[in-house]
């Protein structure tokens, strides 16, 4: 018997989406100087990825012509291609400031006006309550990692494998449309932008506070010993904080059960970017744009066939 495996239009189109990403960030850190390759290309973190990345795909190979299980060899290949889009989209966020475009904060600054939310007043109100500053850096940092877990792992459990493969081309494809635009309309802190007393940052937990600027500053400049203090989000807008939170949403539509209460913590940790992420309105608008967009696209490139493990006699 002669088993073949086809992967499905989604899992080639992440495959070719990841690799040009990749062969982008190499070039691009090699343009910047040999010092961006070493230190960010191969940071043993991202290395790390891509050897995690090669043992999933030797794993969905070995389920796909060996055990013959169609759906852990998918699995597992979307899975390969989630790391493949970790390395492949911070390596990105640390090149592209070195485009320096523009910077967009008194454009978004404007926006937000017209809209009517004014961010110093949402500050203070935020400052003047103890259950906001004692819990919005919490739903900020933990939220969104959890719910967006959260869905994959009710994908996964209850096999639906499509659905799976969709989410994983959303976060690719959403991925790199945020860098994209990240890197033509750059932002910095909201908090700087508007000074913002040091002291209101620290009881708020701000992550993303006047500090920022300064680091995304150095970051633009090409300055190679930011990489020795740690990876931070490069990308304010549009808020990719969002997008993951849509995205949790989006992929428990089938289980009303499981998405309402998903949606209710999604909707909390958007309503606390602001004041944890330093962003902009302009920023969260942003980033549901890019989720629509996003889920568009992947919904349209998921109508071709589906993959199939194909069995003929030799």
């Amino acid at each position: 018997m002669r088993e073949t495996f086809r992967p499905s239009p989604l899992v080639v189109f992440n495959f070719a989406i990841c690799g040009a990403a990749l062969v982008v960030a190499l070039i691009w850190a090699m343009m910047l100087g040999k010092g961006w390759v070493s230190k960010l290309i191969l940071n043993p973190a991202f290395i790390v990825c891509l050897v995690l990345a090669g043992f999933l795909v030797v794993l969905s190979l070995f389920y796909a012509y060996v055990r013959k299980d169609a759906f852990l060899a998918r699995l597992l290949l979307a899975l390969a291609i989630m790391q493949c889009a970790v390395f492949a989209g911070v390596s990105l966020t640390y090149l592209v400031p070195s485009a320096r475009f523009p910077m967009m904060d008194q454009a978004f600054a404007r926006f937000d006006s017209l809209l009517g939310f004014d961010f110093p007043a949402f500050v203070a109100w935020a400052h003047a309550r103890d259950w906001v500053r004692d819990y919005a850096a919490a739903v900020y940092n933990y939220v969104t990692v959890s719910i967006a877990f959260v869905a994959m792992a009710y994908l996964a459990a209850t096999r639906r494998i499509e659905e799976f493969e969709k989410l994983v081309s959303f976060i690719v494809l959403s991925a790199m449309l945020t860098i994209f635009v990240g890197m033509m309309l750059p932002a910095g802190s909201t908090f700087a932008y508007y000074q913002v007393p040091q002291a209101v940052e620290d009881a708020l937990g701000t992550l993303t506070g006047a500090g920022y600027n300064v680091y995304y500053g150095r970051v633009r400049a090409g300055d190679l010993s930011v990489l020795e203090e740690g990876f931070r989000g490069m990308i304010a807008f549009p808020s990719f904080h969002t997008v993951l939170g849509l995205m949790s949403v989006l992929y428990l539509r089938s289980n009303p059960w499981l998405m309402a209460p998903v949606a209710i913590l999604a909707a909390l940790m958007i309503a606390t970017t602001p004041l944890i992420g330093g962003h902009f309105l302009a920023d969260i608008l942003g980033g549901i744009a890019v989720s629509l967009v996003s889920y568009r696209l992947v919904e349209r490139l998921a109508r071709e066939p589906e993959p199939t493990l194909a069995y003929a006699a030799s």
